[in-house]
């Protein structure tokens, strides 16, 4: 046996939770950027012709809102690069299981086959002694 051990356990991630979950991010990305779109020209209307003081409020908050909305929206999208790294790293590390495991297997194989075939050569060493057409044995 060789005198080291793969890791026989499979890597525990659930796939499915991971691209469902880039999936909502994607989502949501993609409806507060249609939101953002489709209120620029009712806010355009609406604002046209409003002055004063609660205009500027109006504006600050508006301005307020689309900075939460972006960072919102660019949180999402970090939130989609390290889930990605993460199934990433998980088959990375799954694949490196499966091929320690492989090479364990064929170190093995070796091992098993250089113990045979020093079996071999030490059954065929301790043989009956070869013996000529005279009687005397032969020294190989």
């Amino acid at each position: 046996m060789p005198n080291w051990q793969p890791n026989w356990a499979d890597v525990q991630f659930d796939y499915q939770a991971a691209y469902e979950a880039i999936s909502t991010c994607y989502g949501c990305i993609a409806f507060l950027e249609s939101r953002h779109q489709a209120l620029d020209p009712a806010k355009e209307r609406a604002t046209r012709e409003w002055r004063g003081r609660h205009r500027d409020e109006f504006d600050a908050d508006a301005l307020r809102l689309e900075r939460v909305a972006d960072d919102v929206v660019n949180q999402l999208h970090a939130s989609v690069r390290v889930i990605q790294g993460d199934v990433w790293a998980a088959q990375t590390e799954q694949r490196f299981r499966e091929s320690d495991r492989v090479r364990w297997a064929a170190e093995v194989r070796e091992e098993q086959a250089r113990e045979e075939q020093a079996r071999r050569q030490s059954m065929s060493s301790t043989a009956a002694p070869t013996v000529n057409r005279d009687g005397v044995i032969v020294l190989s």
